[in-house]
């Protein structure tokens, strides 16, 4: 996972790499279709790291993610939502760029993005904790979020990752954007279980 966000770190033989390489002319070929001027690239490393794992979170709605490589092959991805439903169909409807935009433009109209959480949506002692803190009320943490994000797909995975693995994933993050605060994610964790329903609930409209 690191590779992504460690410029000039990574391996040029290994199999990370040349999945980068892969995508590069992709990649170009879709910024070329934006004007330039209308839009500010950030060069902050929390939101360069955030866009990049929230953009392989959201990956794992339509098929499995190699999210934990090198150091875990196990595949994240919404298991038990392809289950239930006709999987080839679900991929075949992501595949028409009219139903991709009509999906967007209903998350992102969501009532999602603007959830305000209450004591009472958590447990007695994060309720306390979340209330001596004054956390409630207050907008979600970037930091917090990337380490929840990173939580979420081990608990996403199949079979399942030993936790050594996702906290050095976290840690490693960590060290390379210098946060040396320990980060609840009480609120953010809550907003990505949410937020997954949502997203199933709007995806079986399309399908």
């Amino acid at each position: 996972m690191s590779i992504l966000i460690k410029k000039g770190k990574g391996n040029k033989n290994s199999y990370e790499y040349q999945r980068i390489l892969e995508e590069r002319e992709k990649l170009f070929n879709e910024l070329s279709n934006f004007n330039i001027k209308d839009y500010k690239i950030s060069d902050d490393k929390t939101e360069i790291a955030l866009s990049l794992i929230f953009h392989l979170y959201l990956d794992t709605f339509l098929h499995p993610i190699h999210f934990f490589l090198p150091h875990s092959s196990h595949c994240s991805g919404k298991w038990d939502f392809w289950n239930k439903i006709d999987y080839i169909k679900l991929k075949h409807k992501f595949n028409d760029k009219d139903i991709q935009m009509k999906f967007r433009e209903n998350i992102l109209k969501n009532k999602i993005w603007d959830i305000k959480f209450n004591a009472d949506d958590f447990s007695l002692i994060v309720k306390k904790r979340l209330l001596r803190e004054g956390k409630l009320g207050k907008s979600l943490d970037p930091e917090s979020m990337i380490k929840a994000i990173i939580i979420r797909m081990g608990e996403l995975a199949s079979p399942n990752i030993n936790y050594e693995v996702i906290d050095f994933v976290i840690r490693d993050i960590f060290t390379y954007l210098q946060v040396d605060k320990y980060k609840r994610i009480d609120l953010e964790i809550e907003f990505l279980r949410r937020f997954e329903e949502e997203m199933v609930n709007e995806m079986k409209v399309l399908i």
